[in-house]
């Protein structure tokens, strides 16, 4: 799939007019640079062709617009309760007072909020989570440190509470923030996001749990790539994961991108266009 876009440029017409703005608040423009070229990969992806009636679907699903499950209608004003799953089905939203006989598998199974450890900085927020058991969960986003610089975040759970683990920032990041992450076991964890460099491009980072330290891990470019990022990330195993994001062009169009973990190395893998 490729298609002309000019909102991805904008981005970075964001991100230099945040360098001439002054000094108060560059981690912010920064992060609206980000959200910007993000913004405008998915409108490129969105915005139906000439004739179309159907638009694409988006790059980044969670900027789409939100789509309840056919089986869960949209129910305003619900009652306060909590959500039973059903063996087999899609489950039922249980008030409170209803007997929890209603589904026997839903005894136990309840949502409940956690508090993770405030990072050393203004601003946070962890972006994506994965466990490999119920005490063992990994999530990652990013926090501007006391430089105000937005720098990679990870906060590990135990089963009991969540810790702060000290990731690195990638060489030369000027900006950096991980959108997704993946792990196989609690010693085997890969975060991917997008950092830029000091020549304000935007590129593709990842970083690898060994069960004692996170480490940046390099990652290969197409050709004639200009901006690219990776927004998701999957692993079987510690030597299998796959990465997926995008990138553009000097022309201004924008490409998919993937990526293989052979446990070695990244590589890229070439992918269909639609």
């Amino acid at each position: 799939m490729s298609r002309r876009l000019g909102l991805p440029l904008a981005g970075l017409a964001v991100w230099r007019a945040g360098s001439q703005v002054g000094a108060r608040r560059p981690a912010l423009m920064r992060l609206l640079s980000v959200l910007a070229l993000v913004l405008g990969l998915t409108g490129a992806l969105t915005a139906a062709p000439a004739g179309a009636t159907q638009p694409r679907k988006a790059l980044v699903p969670w900027l789409a617009p939100s789509r309840a499950p056919a089986h869960v209608p949209l129910q305003p004003g619900l009652p306060a309760g909590r959500w039973g799953p059903g063996i087999p089905g899609p489950g039922a939203w249980l008030p409170t007072g209803e007997p929890a006989a209603a589904t026997p598998a839903a005894s136990g199974i309840l949502w409940r909020v956690e508090q993770p450890t405030s990072a050393v900085g203004p601003n946070g927020a962890l972006n994506a989570v994965s466990c490999a058991g119920p005490a063992a969960c990994t999530g990652m986003g990013f926090y501007t440190n006391s430089a105000d610089t937005f720098v990679p975040l990870a906060e590990a759970w135990n089963g009991t509470s969540w810790r702060i683990q000290a990731t690195p920032n990638p060489a030369g990041a000027t900006f950096a923030m991980m959108l997704g992450v993946s792990c196989s076991s609690a010693r085997a964890c890969t975060g991917v996001g997008i950092y830029t460099n000091s020549a304000n491009a935007f590129l593709p980072v990842a970083e690898r749990w060994n069960g004692t330290a996170w480490r940046v891990q390099a990652i290969p470019l197409p050709a004639g790539a200009r901006n690219a990022d990776l927004t998701g990330v999957s692993c079987t195993s510690a030597s299998i994961c796959f990465a997926v994001g995008g990138y553009t062009v000097s022309t201004g169009r924008v490409f998919e991108l993937a990526e293989r973990w052979n446990g070695t190395r990244w590589a890229i893998q070439p992918t269909p266009n639609p």
